[in-house]
């Protein structure tokens, strides 16, 4: 078991200390004293965080130098089979991008011979099984609007972020007619 170092007990100390300092923050601040009290507390194990976080990364920069160096002598050997991959993904998607196509046409032309509307068939491939292991395929659709005035109501979508952007572009304080609007804060630490 490894044995602390002075440092090591030394931030010890501190972290103890900064708890029970901690202890007095209350789960919900009331006024502005209780809040001066938490920044003080917060910032100063957010300084200590990185200060141990800085020892620790020096303490860990020669086996991570070493590890960027193993990966590097791998990398000459992934690199191929990566590019084989990308290579062999683009021509079997290709492929089964152009069953789809087929299938649907071959489903469009049995609904219309067979007058069913309702008629199903599967549509591309579900899986590819191999020694090796299974492709299993995603479906993946591409929606272009072509005519806004004809699509349905039901599919109109509401931009949070333009709402988002006008209450922050009139400092907070607008009313949006059907939208009622919630602000909250979180904090960012800033150390000196």
């Amino acid at each position: 078991m490894k044995k602390e170092t002075n440092t090591e007990k030394k931030q010890l100390v501190v972290i103890g200390n900064l708890e029970k300092e901690s202890l007095i923050v209350p789960a919900k601040i009331k006024d502005e004293d209780e809040l001066f009290i938490a920044a003080d507390v917060i910032l100063k194990a957010r300084k200590m965080f990185i200060d141990i976080d800085t020892q620790r990364t020096d303490r860990t920069a020669p086996a991570n130098e070493t590890i960027k160096l193993i990966n590097a002598d791998y990398k000459k050997f992934l690199e191929p089979l990566k590019n084989l991959e990308k290579r062999v993904r683009v021509a079997i998607e290709d492929f089964a991008n152009r069953k789809i196509k087929s299938d649907l046409l071959k489903l469009e032309q049995l609904r219309a011979e067979t007058g069913d509307e309702s008629l199903i068939i599967p549509i591309g491939f579900t899986n590819i099984p191999s020694a090796a292991g299974e492709i299993r395929f995603r479906k993946g659709l591409l929606i272009v609007v072509k005519d806004i005035s004809k699509v349905p109501e039901k599919y109109w979508a509401v931009d949070t972020k333009l709402i988002a952007d006008d209450i922050e572009n009139a400092g907070g304080n607008i009313n949006i007619p059907g939208v009622e609007v919630e602000q909250s804060s979180t904090i960012a630490l800033y150390i000196k």
